[in-house]
């Protein structure tokens, strides 16, 4: 299904098909980053008209076409500010500047809208990258009362837990696998080792077709060395020639390993492949760039003693995010990293946390 730009403070243009039977619904759309300047909160949310045909109601100066645009949403203020109570942002109004509100808390009114536009689909694209650890379990629990159709483009894995079905993109097209994160996880792994185990065999099978080569070779430089024994002398250069050539041609059975240069190995490490490699580097993506910094930063001829992460997993993949897990497991220096990917900072084993809250920083070891 191929679904147009929106955003969820625009009003829905567009429906997309929920089931088999041409069922139409609109869809809501809430983009991974914002280009838009709001005005209100209300705006941002994409709910600043039925709240002022619910106010021109109120006030007795209606029309007939703010009818159309209220529909069934009679108690949509009240619905409005036990969502912003909820997602921890009792102090925003519909009213409030949208240009005073954080990266986190425009991501959750953006995504308030979204859960009370009363739409059919809900399409989130990495919801969760601008939200701390607070704001994404008030999603997780938002999206767990959700009741329609719902597609979310994220690399979250506390998030992706609670999905039923997941479909990887990759080069090579879209692959389904039923169930949640970990049942997912479960059935790469599988695939893994069965490729490993087709490797393994076509390797055996390549040394034992190798093996038999040679031994043919051997055999038939055996039986040269008796002919040659009594060819006459105009014969032998005529049997140098063959011989030479069987020799080469077996030679060319042999695979000769070319060590690329280490860096290439390293950056292939962290999934940037050696065709990335030589790209200058605006041609790369976000994601790229910070694997070819932290590369620089972990492999250089004197290491880094101290690294500074901030949000490093919000621009990768994740297969990516457990290749740089993966290399940070070995770095020898310290490691000040800012994130609210939760799976990302257990894997690194920090000694100390720091948690920021409305009543200051708190700095607590981990047991």
């Amino acid at each position: 299904m191929r679904l147009p730009f929106l955003h969820t403070g625009l009003q829905p243009k567009w429906t997309t098909k929920l089931s088999p039977k041409n069922v139409f619904a609109p869809a809501s759309y809430t983009p991974r980053e914002w280009f838009h300047t709001f005005g209100r909160s209300a705006q941002a949310a994409g709910l600043e008209a039925p709240l002022a045909a619910l106010a021109r109601l109120a006030d007795g100066v209606a029309d007939t076409s703010d009818f159309d645009v209220i529909g069934e949403r009679w108690d949509l203020a009240e619905r409005l500010r036990t969502a912003l109570d909820a997602a921890g942002l009792d102090h925003l109004e519909s009213d409030t500047l949208a240009k005073t509100l954080s990266g986190g808390e425009l991501a959750r009114v953006t995504l308030i809208g979204a859960l009370l536009a009363d739409a059919g689909l809900l399409v989130l694209d990495e919801p969760t990258n601008h939200l701390d650890a607070a704001g994404r379990a008030w999603l997780r629990s938002a999206l767990a009362g959700w009741r329609g159709g719902l597609v979310v483009v994220s690399h979250d894995r506390a998030l992706l837990a609670q999905m039923q079905r997941i479909v990887e993109v990759t080069s090579k097209g879209l692959r389904a696998y039923g169930g949640n994160y970990a049942s997912y996880r479960t059935q790469r792994e599988a695939e893994d080792d069965a490729a490993k185990s087709a490797l393994s065999h076509a390797r055996t099978e390549r040394e034992r077709a190798a093996r038999r080569l040679r031994h043919e070779h051997d055999t038939i430089q055996r039986h040269a060395a008796g002919t040659l024994r009594y060819a006459k002398t105009a014969n032998l250069s005529s049997m140098a020639k063959v011989h030479h050539s069987h020799r080469s041609f077996c030679g060319s059975q042999d695979s000769v390993a070319i060590s690329p240069e280490s860096v290439i190995i390293r950056l292939a490490l962290l999934q940037l492949d050696a065709a990335r490699v030589t790209q200058p580097s605006r041609h790369l993506s976000g994601g790229e760039r910070l694997k070819a910094a932290l590369a620089g930063a972990l492999w250089r001829s004197a290491p880094a003693q101290l690294l500074l992460l901030d949000e490093p997993t919000n621009h990768l993949d994740l297969e990516s995010v457990r290749a740089v897990e993966g290399a940070l497991a070995d770095f020898p220096g310290a490691l000040i990293v800012a994130s609210h990917d939760a799976v990302f900072i257990a894997a690194l084993a920090p000694t100390h946390t720091m948690q920021w809250s409305r009543e200051g920083w708190r700095y607590d070891p981990v047991v």
